[in-house]
């Protein structure tokens, strides 16, 4: 099923260079590798989110390079490369727009970064009032077990319990 899916997307990507459809190759390219970074293939799925990360921010795509440089994030973070990772953050915060929906996933992502690096006040203080942005339990709760990774390292266990007990909570749900 992934050979297929792989082929479809290769598809994609020829059929939209061919038509000069600048939106389909970005797209045929995130999903490619979002494909292979679903399969544990970081090393294979890594050009392809640097490629479409270059592409639209050369062809003025600012929102679609800072999401690639947010994959990028995880991938790096999953490849064990933490200063990788850590400028592909500066890179996504600097090219999202104010307002972008996804501002509060990376502010989460970063402090997951702060969390591997053990700098835990930092991750704390970036923490504290995202959980309201998250409405939707599962999320709420991946947020919530990160405020209690980060309250615990900064050896804070009134605030680690509450966050375990949130995110207890929801998980149930």
């Amino acid at each position: 099923l992934s050979r297929r899916a792989a082929t479809w997307y290769e598809r994609a990507h020829r059929l939209g260079v061919r038509v000069q459809n600048r939106r389909e190759i970005v797209w045929a390219l995130l999903g490619y590798g979002s494909l292979l970074y679903g399969l544990g293939l970081y090393d294979r799925a890594r050009p392809h989110f640097e490629r479409v990360a270059r592409f639209a921010a050369r062809t003025g795509r600012r929102h679609t390079a800072a999401e690639a440089h947010h994959d990028l994030i995880l991938l790096c973070m999953d490849m064990g490369n933490l200063a990788q990772a850590e400028e592909h953050a500066r890179l996504a915060e600097s090219l999202y727009p104010l307002r972008a929906l996804r501002i509060p996933y990376l502010v989460h992502d970063c402090a997951v970064l702060l969390v591997r690096e053990r700098h835990y006040a930092p991750a704390l203080s970036m923490l504290r009032r995202l959980p309201l942005d998250f409405p939707r339990p599962e999320e709420a709760a991946l947020v919530w077990a990160t405020l209690a990774h980060a309250a615990a390292g900064a050896a804070q266990p009134e605030r680690y319990q509450d966050a375990e007990r949130r995110t207890l909570e929801l998980v149930g749900l």
